[in-house]
């Protein structure tokens, strides 16, 4: 079997521009790269955590590994990440999830809003401005499929198992 066939299933290197709108209508040019299954299993393990303290720096932990330079240089720590305004960190973690494909569908190319055919609001066509806003990774698995789906939340964060 030829590795090209399943080149397509793997990270790319590639960093990708993004244009991130923030709350206040400023547009800003940002860069990206694709994260790796584990560190969105990470993320599922942070967010169902019983220490709030994980729970709480599991979006941070994303937009660091994904927010970089144009030359694919880390654009910020953990730490930073942890300090961003909660507008601003739900923006770019809309872009982290976008970018990797996770929810129904594919990513979508940069300057297009993602959706879906369900009755639940897209993470870039949420209202982000409300204030306790989480974000969450759900895992559902029917008939021997499974996906992972971003969604928001204005009073819970949650992670379910595969379902019976």
């Amino acid at each position: 079997m030829s590795m090209s066939k399943y080149a397509a299933f793997f990270v790319s290197t590639e960093i990708h521009k993004r244009t991130v709108t923030l709350a206040d209508g400023s547009e800003h040019e940002l860069y990206f790269r694709e994260l790796p299954v584990s560190m969105f299993r990470k993320f599922q393990i942070a967010e169902a955590s019983e220490d709030e303290d994980v729970r709480a720096g599991s979006m941070a932990k994303l937009i660091a590994a994904s927010l970089c330079e144009p030359d694919g240089a880390p654009a910020m720590t953990y730490e930073q990440a942890m300090n961003l305004k909660p507008n601003v960190s739900s923006r770019l973690f809309d872009q982290v999830i976008s970018l990797g494909g996770v929810g129904k569908g594919k990513a979508s190319p940069p300057g297009e809003k993602s959706g879906s055919s369900t009755n639940s609001p897209s993470p870039l066509a949420a209202d982000q401005s409300q204030s306790g806003e989480t974000h969450s990774l759900e895992k559902s698995s029917t008939a021997g499929e499974s996906s992972i789906e971003s969604s928001h939340s204005t009073t819970t964060t949650a992670i379910t198992g595969p379902q019976p």
